[in-house]
């Protein structure tokens, strides 16, 4: 009997180590598993171009993130409150409640937490307020227990998007008030219009070089109101003209000096701001001279084409037949 128990504990002891050296085989290969699935995951977010990272339930930001969220936010968000991360305080406040409505509130669907989002686009300054960004930050939940555990966090950073939207209407926006100038343009005898823009700019060299002289150290007060009345003679005649545009830009340089005046203040850097501003009151009536020159060279081209077409195709005093004019009209 005490053979066979000797026995008996030897063989149990045979499976329990071969069972043990299994289950420890099993383990191996599971851990190994999930490393290689950490690693990849791993990878996948340090290469990502969104920032992602998760908010645990006591409003933190977990260690995990994509490799990109310190590029986007300036900082390493690791361990800090969410709501921190924005330096308004209505929008942190805005941005508490988001966050509490979407672990504690759990009849807020995806359509409804999606309209309430207060961080769909906003413009994000980093840290030191040295760089601005425009992001677009997307919530999802992590539910675990029938209960929300984590919320991931999406960040696009739309600021390249943002810019070239902005250059767009930028772009619409000039092109809109090059057609209206065109259209008052039109509206105008060329004598009139000819004479304006000569006035106009041998007014303007003469501002310019009023406030040049102020720079150099020229009695600022004196030559500053002589350039304001300049500048009130200017706008005055595009308005008589109905020239919106380039009286919009001559009303903001008066403006501009008209505060310098009252104020006192003859600031080398803002002079040279108003040089400039000077400068694009030229460029806005040196744009419209343009517009006109074209119009008429048009004009011209036209009524020479209809020359040549009463000449039934003859060329007329410069060689060129009916058949050579057309088509360069067209261009």
């Amino acid at each position: 009997a005490a053979v066979l128990l000797i026995l008996s504990t030897r063989r149990n002891r045979a499976i329990l180590e071969t069972q043990n050296e299994t289950l420890e085989t099993l383990v191996g290969e599971r851990t190994a598993d999930l490393n290689e699935s950490r690693g990849q995951m791993r990878d996948i977010l340090q290469n990502v171009s969104q920032g992602i990272l998760t908010i645990s339930r006591d409003r933190t930001v977990n260690s995990e993130y994509s490799g990109s969220i310190p590029q986007i936010l300036g900082l390493d968000p690791s361990g800090k409150p969410f709501v921190e991360l924005f330096g308004e305080p209505l929008l942190k406040e805005r941005v508490s409640k988001f966050i509490h409505a979407l672990f504690d509130n759990p009849f807020m669907g995806a359509d409804m937490f999606d309209s309430a989002n207060p961080l769909r686009s906003i413009v994000y300054f980093t840290p030191e307020r040295k760089v601005a960004h425009t992001l677009s930050f997307g919530f999802a939940r992590i539910w675990k227990d029938k209960a929300v555990d984590k919320i991931l966090v999406i960040i696009d950073d739309r600021t390249r998007e943002a810019e070239l939207e902005r250059a767009v209407k930028d772009r619409e926006k000039e092109q809109s008030s090059r057609v209206e100038k065109l259209y008052q343009i039109l509206n105008l005898e060329p004598e009139v219009f000819r004479s304006f823009v000569t006035e106009s700019l041998e007014s303007l060299g003469f501002i310019r070089r009023r406030v040049e002289e102020t720079l150099q150290g020229g009695k600022a007060e004196e030559t500053l109101r002589g350039a304001l009345r300049d500048l009130h003679t200017v706008k005055g005649n595009a308005r008589a003209l109905n020239l919106d545009s380039i009286a919009q830009r001559a009303h903001a340089v008066e403006e501009d000096i008209g505060k310098m005046v009252e104020g006192s203040a003859f600031e080398p850097s803002q002079l040279e701001a108003i040089l400039l501003e000077i400068d694009s009151v030229v460029e806005e009536i040196s744009d419209g001279e343009n517009l006109f020159g074209r119009i008429l060279e048009r004009n011209n081209l036209n009524q020479a084409y209809l020359q040549v077409v009463r000449n039934k195709g003859a060329a007329g005093a410069d060689g060129m037949t009916v058949d050579q004019l057309l088509p360069y009209l067209k261009e």
